[in-house]
């Protein structure tokens, strides 16, 4: 809208001393917000866990949802019964740690290809054909130590493509890319977590106990024995029972045993700094190996498998801002597709889940920024979607205890800012639509001092006293109009509209002395003007006003 300039100051009758004064309202043309929408300028954030830089969202998340988020879980993706059966005997309630078939599942669950009971049977089969020709071969064995060697032995013979009658030295199924314990089963083609995995179940199946050891570029299993002892054993070689990880080991000049497996080569120190996991763990740690790289997994299933990883480990950090990163992925595609029913729904059900976040990325000092940074994005998106939604005033709320913790020390901190005062914004609008304008200034009280460092802010004040000035422009209430507009100008917000706004103020002024000069009240008026003339620096039509009023009083 332009401005409309005021009518000039004129007299009806010279002998008469009452004058026609007419100012009009000069309307703001509000400026673009800085975002449009749902469409949300999120930050783009450190790749899913082990794999580069992928888009923020891409076609891959182009997909039906209308069966997620409907499980007991705050689960986003849908699961089927056997997932959601799988969960329940991995829990930390239950913990099942030496039960082989629910280990079982667990690991071909890791592998991201088992999601029905059909194929899980499928898959045990192929173990339990494995199994059998074991037993043969470990009858009448009572000795831990011996079982477990012959373990390997017969791992490698029976469950391993073309290594039967082999040489001990020749990796003829080994790949190095290969983690799926799926494809050992099938094709009997293995790396070191896979084998490991495989070794780990076969073990328990057998009355053993064994843990997981995790270097940074490789993984072997440690067999627990009856008497105490410890027998590391690396799954990837025949021999591999009880090898040695000394210093010659890791410092031998060719490395050869490393770079036959295409691994980065480890140090000893590496080694002194293994971490040792249970076997549970290992199959967790499973969820986020090579396969479940963008290239070789879908988007859905790896963000599946990220929900399912961090659902079982709730303290571990990297797990739960890998699934962050998901979801704000997940409200990037839904914002740009403009799927607000969608989107409602997933914050709806990962309401529980954001809120335990808030309890760990405030309560340890493990949470860092980019955790943070994360989390504040989704309960950005989550504020403004609950406002546009059903539930406005939980999203006033949510953005506003959002604003006071969020820290300038956090990636990207401005633009989650600013989509936190989107949020205030669209709320404010809805209550002005309702003509409930000091409801809708108080959604932003106490965030003045911060308000004239956010775009979205300023654009929301300037939108509101302008709309709150207009409302009661349009009832001639003049001492409200004016008080709006010296209101707003109080706040020294620094917006490019200032200049409007106080040629509107200078209107409003005019307007307010008009009608006292029309009510007989001369003095009054000319008190107006005066008092336009000292609130505003350049208010040349207030003083041309002045000037006419003396001169015809």
């Amino acid at each position: 809208m332009h401005a409309v300039p005021d009518t000039p100051f004129s007299r009806v009758q010279e002998n008469d001393r009452r004058v026609v004064l007419s100012a009009l309202a000069r309307k703001l043309t509000m400026p673009v917000l800085l975002v449009i929408g749902l469409a949300f300028s999120l930050l783009t954030t450190a790749a899913e866990q082990g794999h580069a830089n992928e888009p923020e969202y891409g076609p891959d998340q182009d997909f039906d949802r209308s069966d997620f988020g409907h499980t007991t879980h705050p689960v986003w993706s849908s699961l089927t019964a056997f997932e959601l059966r799988t969960l329940a005997n991995n829990s930390d309630a239950v913990r099942r740690e030496n039960d082989a078939a629910t280990r079982l599942a667990l690991y071909l669950l890791a592998s991201g290809d088992v999601r029905s009971d059909t194929e899980f049977a499928y898959y045990r089969a192929l173990f339990d054909r494995g199994v059998s020709r074991l037993e043969s071969r470990l009858a009448g064995i009572t000795g831990a130590a011996e079982k477990g060697e012959l373990l390997l032995h017969g791992m490698h013979e029976y469950f391993f493509a073309d290594m039967e009658g082999a040489d001990a030295d020749i990796l003829a199924a080994y790949d190095a890319a290969q983690s799926r314990l799926t494809r050992v089963l099938s094709h009997g083609v293995y790396n070191c977590i896979s084998s490991s995995l495989l070794y780990i179940v076969l073990a328990e199946h057998f009355g053993l106990q064994a843990s997981g050891v995790l270097l940074p570029s490789h993984a072997f299993v440690q067999l627990h024995l009856p008497d105490g002892d410890l027998v590391e054993v690396e799954t990837t070689a025949i021999n591999g029972y009880g090898l040695i990880h000394d210093a010659e080991f890791y410092n031998n000049d060719d490395n050869d045993w490393f770079v036959a497996r295409d691994l980065e080569v480890p140090t000893y120190e590496d080694y002194l700094a293994r971490q040792i996991v249970t076997a549970r763990e290992l199959g967790l740690e499973n969820m986020w190996h090579q396969h479940t790289g963008a290239e070789r997994m879908s988007y859905r299933d790896r963000m599946r498998l990220a929900e399912i990883h961090s659902y079982l480990r709730p303290d571990n950090h990297a797990a739960q801002k890998n699934r962050l990163i998901y979801y704000t992925r997940e409200l990037q595609y839904l914002s740009a597709q403009n799927e607000m029913h969608t989107l409602t729904r997933m914050f709806q059900h990962l309401a529980p889940y954001l809120q335990a976040m808030e309890a760990l990325a405030t309560g340890t000092a493990e949470a860092d920024a980019e955790f943070r940074s994360l989390l504040a994005w989704l309960q950005a998106g989550h504020a403004n979607t609950a406002v546009l939604g059903n539930n406005p005033a939980a999203g006033m709320t949510l953005a506003r205890s959002n604003l006071e913790a969020l820290g300038d020390d956090l990636p990207n901190a401005a633009a989650i800012r600013n989509n936190l005062y989107l949020a205030l914004d669209r709320y404010a609008q809805q209550l002005v639509e309702q003509q409930a304008f000091a409801r809708a200034r108080q959604a932003f009280a106490g965030l003045e001092p911060d308000c004239a460092l956010t775009a979205a802010c300023i654009t929301a004040m300037t939108r509101l006293y302008s709309d709150w000035a207009a409302a009661h422009w349009a009832m001639g209430d003049w001492p409200d109009v004016v008080a709006r507009y010296e209101d707003y100008l109080a706040l020294d917000l620094g917006s490019e509209d200032e200049t409007v706004i106080r040629e509107n103020l200078a209107s409003a002024y005019l307007n307010w002395a008009n009608q006292d000069w029309l009510d007989e009240d001369r003095q009054q008026a000319m008190a107006r003007l005066a008092q336009c003339i000292t609130v505003l620096d350049n208010a040349s039509a207030c003083a041309g006003r002045l000037a006419e009023m003396r001169r015809l009083y």
